[in-house]
Parts: structure tokens; sequence; C-alpha cells
């Protein structure tokens, strides 16, 4: 009888972070949590970096790192969020200062022109996911409306164009998570729900962007959408330069997430992220209020 793997005799797949910006705020926090559990001798089989800010992953100490990583055979593997909305006016808040929803975010322009460079560190336009993410709707103190889709629809089509082929998305709405609302109602800016009417105009607009381009546009967590996986185990293997086996166990961190086993090594100790997205849920101190208005 063949034994099952326990998901510990697997390479570990490593998510650098959910919960915070490290390559941009905590490169050197970053490179040594790698190094640690390289050298407790474990078999790291591929690194996922989250950031909006990829500029950082072309600086040093990091870039080194990171050529180094690759080097001894560690897949890489970027999630990159551009939504439109990097250091943007969007509206007004209630202080009639204008509103920055990712105030400290580059544009989509910068962050779009480095893209061709992290694709090469990569070695793979497969090895990089584009994250729309979030898409949002608002009216501001002045009544005026704002959201990003039209942006993201024009993201999808630039990025695909460099051969990138996975994108992901979600909504920020009221009555997802109470901090978010609040800081909105602080704000004095109104997030507005998807209705039915809109959910499937963007369901028919990216079904027909994917047959365009030949793209694939998940919903992250999204309900009636299809489960999707951010971190998806079975595409780390097909990517890898050796095709090593990982754990394609499901956690299920939340009940519509489909990605498979990692660990992420941005959540504790709790660090503060300043680039200070109004809309942020993670666990890491948000740049609050009192921080904005300084």
């Amino acid at each position: 009888m063949t034994r099952r793997r326990a998901k510990a005799d697997f390479p570990l797949v490593i998510s650098a972070s959910r919960m915070c910006d490290l390559p941009q705020w905590y490169p050197q926090y970053l490179i040594h949590e790698i190094k640690q559990r390289l050298e407790t001798g474990r078999t790291l089989h591929s690194l996922v970096i989250w950031t909006k800010h990829p500029l950082a992953l072309l600086k040093s100490p990091l870039y080194d790192e990171l050529s180094y990583l690759k080097s001894i055979g560690i897949q890489l593997y970027f999630q990159i969020t551009i939504t439109g909305m990097g250091n943007r006016v969007c509206g007004y808040d209630k202080f009639q200062r204008p509103w920055r929803p990712e105030p400290i975010a580059p544009s989509k322009e910068e962050s779009v022109k480095i893209l061709p460079q992290l694709i090469s560190l990569t070695e793979h336009p497969l090895r990089i996911r584009l994250r729309i993410d979030p898409i949002l709707q608002v009216k501001d103190i002045k009544g005026e409306f704002y959201s990003n889709y039209e942006e993201c629809k024009d993201t999808i089509e630039k990025c695909s164009a460099l051969g990138i082929r996975k994108f992901s998305f979600s909504f920020v709405e009221p009555g997802i998570y109470r901090k978010v609302d609040r800081r909105f109602q602080q704000l004095g800016i109104t997030l507005i729900k998807f209705d039915e009417i809109l959910r499937n105009k963007i369901r028919y607009e990216f079904s027909d962007l994917e047959k365009k381009l030949g793209v694939d546009i998940s919903g992250c967590c999204i309900e009636d959408w299809p489960v999707s996986s951010c971190i998806n185990g079975r595409m780390l293997q097909q990517l890898h330069p050796q095709k090593l086996d990982v754990s394609l166990c499901q956690p299920h961190s939340r009940p519509l997430c489909g990605c498979t086993a990692s660990i992420d090594i941005g959540g504790w100790p709790p660090k503060t992220c300043p680039t200070g997205c109004d809309y942020c849920y993670a666990r890491p101190f948000y740049r609050d209020l009192k921080e904005k208005e300084k």
C-alpha cells in the first residue's frame, strides 16, 4: 500500500505576503526569513511575492537575493497589483482634501513599464499573475461617482500584450469588512455595492476579453464566481524548472478560496504598511486616518 505523502514531505511554497507589502517596506525581513528556512535544510519550491511596488523587486539587496534564489533552483512567482488608483486623486473626502485611495502606490504607468524587467527576472510571463484587485465604485463627499473598472480593463489589455495570461480581481463593497466600512465612513466616501446588472456586465465583458486576448480573469473569493487559486500548486509544478511536486492540499482559509498550501511570512509580527490603501482589510496595522491628516 502506497503511503500518502504528508504536507511536510513536500518542498515549501513561501508566500510573501498577503498581509503586507514586504518587498517595498521590509525587504531585509523578507531576505532574513528566506535565509532562515534555507539554513534549516528545508527545500524551497517557489517564492510567491505579492507587491504593489514592482520596482522594489529590482533594487538591491532584494534583487540580488532573488537572483541567487533562482540560481539554486527556487522558482520566483510574482503577484503584481495594478488597480489604476496608485497615487491618483479619485474624489474629495469630508475634509475637502483630494482623496487618494492608494496614496503611496506607484501609478499604473510606472508599474506597467517595469513588467518586462520582472518577466526577465522570473524567466517566463506565466510566472507573473496580475492583480487588478480590488475593483470598487464610490461617491465622494461632493456626490461625484468614481470607479476604477474601466482602468482595469485597459490594464488587462496592456499586460496581455507582454505575455501575461493570469489576472485576478475582487470587489470592495459595503458589509464585507467592518473596519473598511468604518474607515470609509470616517472619510466621508460612500462605497457602492455592485448590483446584479453590473455584475453581469462585468462577467460578460471579462469573458469577452478572455476570448479576445487569450487570458484568464479570475474572481478572488467572489460569490457566484468560480473558485480560483492565487497560489496554484499544479501550475507551480508545471512551471518549475525541475517540475518538482508540491502539496496540493487546499487549506480553504476562506470559503471561496482555492489556493493550495503555502506558508505566509508577512503576518507576524504585525507590520505597518505605509502604502496606506483605504480599502485594506489585512491584519497588519493600516496607516490610519490621523497619520494621513498630518
